[in-house]
């Protein structure tokens, strides 16, 4: 008797193992993010954004760990994507990421990290104005 209950338990764990092997597993879904500009630059304004995003999906965006702002991509069924404006304060590599909530989902936003320059001392605008004509804001 104490033979077939060893025989028992074995053939249910293994069937409990053959069930947890073929299950189907969980996938986070990964997005994008992309950043305006080409040369970032200490104390001008980029955007970033995660495009398409689904109607009723929200992003809180960072920078270093350090919250840049929050975004919404409305309630149209096709949704407006999620964007937050970014004007960085200090000269360095910058680590840009994002925490999206949408629905109950488990979303993975892949992180962006540029190098910021410091911003050119007497210039004028270093923020991608043209060099053509002078500075007349002082």
């Amino acid at each position: 008797m104490g033979q077939r209950i060893r025989v028992g338990g074995m053939c249910a764990a293994a069937a409990a193992a053959a069930l947890v092997i073929a299950a189907p597993q969980a996938s986070a879904e990964t997005w994008d993010m992309t950043l305006s500009g080409s040369q970032q630059t200490v104390g001008c304004s980029y955007k970033l954004s995660i495009a398409s995003a689904p109607a009723l999906a929200s992003a809180t965006f960072y920078d270093n760990n350090t919250q840049i702002g929050s975004g919404n991509a409305g309630s149209s069924i096709l949704g407006s994507g999620l964007s937050v404006s970014w004007t960085p304060k200090t000269a360095g590599t910058h680590t840009l990421t994002a925490s999206v909530g949408y629905l109950s989902a488990s979303i993975m936003v892949n992180p962006i990290t540029v190098q910021v320059g410091a911003a050119a001392a007497g210039s004028g605008s270093s923020c991608g104005g043209s060099s053509l004509f002078p500075s007349i804001s002082g």
